[in-house]
């Protein structure tokens, strides 16, 4: 395979006199207990957003147009997508591992997802343009430091990384060299993609083209097969002994069909510089007379299967009864309450539809004002 320079254009976003260098790193307020965003790291993505510009990968790239690199400390692939080809948002997003790209694969097919079940499965890093009016207090003092006009009119790149469960927030050291990579690596793919215009990177389903770099600063571009892999099997919560043997002591009677799930919001809570965590429910509904037996919030850190299991153990304490049977929406939860099953007893089932707990759900994501379903388009 040709190998290739990755040259650095000259024009840049904004003039770099008077940039200020006795900052020596970005975002610490936003980022208290981690590595805030370095100086030099913060110039490197800065650069890149400048040859972003110039280039301009989005005039020769869809956003289903997948660039892999597998990034060398964790050894994660990340799948990199360029959107600006409808000419309304410019950015370079990659999606990290490979939950991530399960989540990419379902976006691209157009089947139904929430932004909530976006913002609580996506992990990602992420360079957008912005008019620089739009940008918050740090990023546009990011932009001041390294020499951007911020001029009305001008564009500005605004840096960003995703967690499971959280809103995209301001990234760290360690977040802003993948984005670097991943940027770095869709602009050498886009010089590559100039030598070799009929390549057809893209015409096989899962195949996509890999940047491969050296230590010199060359690189190779081959195409690489995704093999998409099963989600890992569920770990099952530990089971709250103290609660049980209080429960055991009731003797509570047996009734009913409960629907029980778990789910993300779009919306958000978090103090002013702090992770914006997405609105994580638990809810258990009667399946027959549709009442909503308990709805909860959980922060993102708890487990799927502690959060079903407290959905039970809430139900069965504030109800006083046992429930006949629970049922829930895959195969995967169902496994997760299969100690509680044996426990205390109960019809455990995995169905296609919950009604009654669906119903309940909508109420309660319209009164929250969640967006609702997103679309690829």
């Amino acid at each position: 395979m040709p190998l290739y320079k990755n040259k650095k254009p000259e024009v840049e976003l904004g003039p770099r006199q008077g940039a200020k260098r006795e900052t020596v790193c970005f975002f610490e307020h936003q980022l208290k207990g981690e590595e805030a965003l370095t100086l030099r790291t913060a110039k490197r993505l800065f650069d890149l957003a400048n040859e972003t510009c110039v280039r301009k990968p989005w005039g020769i790239m869809g956003d289903t147009d997948l660039v892999l690199v597998k990034d060398p400390q964790s050894q994660e692939m990340c799948y990199s997508s360029v959107m600006g080809a409808l000419g309304q948002v410019f950015a370079v997003h990659a999606y990290c591992g490979m939950e991530s790209y399960r989540l990419f694969k379902r976006l691209a097919s157009g089947a139904p997802l929430t932004a909530g079940e976006f913002f609580g499965t996506q992990r990602s890093v992420t360079m957008e343009f912005l008019p620089s009016g739009m940008l918050p207090g740090p990023d546009r003092e990011l932009a001041r430091v390294l020499g951007h006009p911020l001029k009305r009119g001008t564009l500005a790149p605004q840096f960003r990384a995703g967690r499971p469960g959280y809103q995209p927030w301001y990234p760290t050291e360690a977040e802003g060299k993948v984005l670097a990579l991943c940027v770095e690596s869709v602009l050498a793919f886009s010089e590559d993609l100039e030598h070799k215009p009929e390549a057809g990177y893209w015409n096989v389903e899962d195949v996509y083209p890999e940047v491969f770099w050296k230590k010199d600063g060359y690189f190779r571009v081959e195409n690489t097969l995704v093999q998409v892999t099963p989600p890992p099997l569920p770990e099952l919560p530990k089971l709250d002994e103290v609660r049980l043997a209080k429960l055991s002591k009731g003797d509570y009677p047996v009734k009913g069909i409960v629907e029980v799930d778990e789910f993300y919001s779009a919306a958000s809570v978090g103090g002013k510089n702090e992770r914006k965590a997405c609105v994580r429910m638990v809810m258990a509904a009667d399946a027959e007379i549709r009442c909503l037996y308990m709805v909860h919030a959980f922060e993102p850190t708890r487990s799927v299967g502690e959060v079903l299991m407290e959905a039970v153990l809430q139900t069965v304490e504030k109800g006083r009864f046992v429930p006949a049977e629970v049922r829930v929406n895959d195969e995967s939860k169902r496994v997760l309450l299969s100690l509680l099953r044996e426990r205390l007893g109960f019809e455990l089932r995995a169905v296609s539809e919950l009604p009654s707990l669906e119903s309940a759900k909508r109420e309660l994501l319209q009164t929250l004002g969640d967006p609702g379903p997103i679309s690829s388009d």
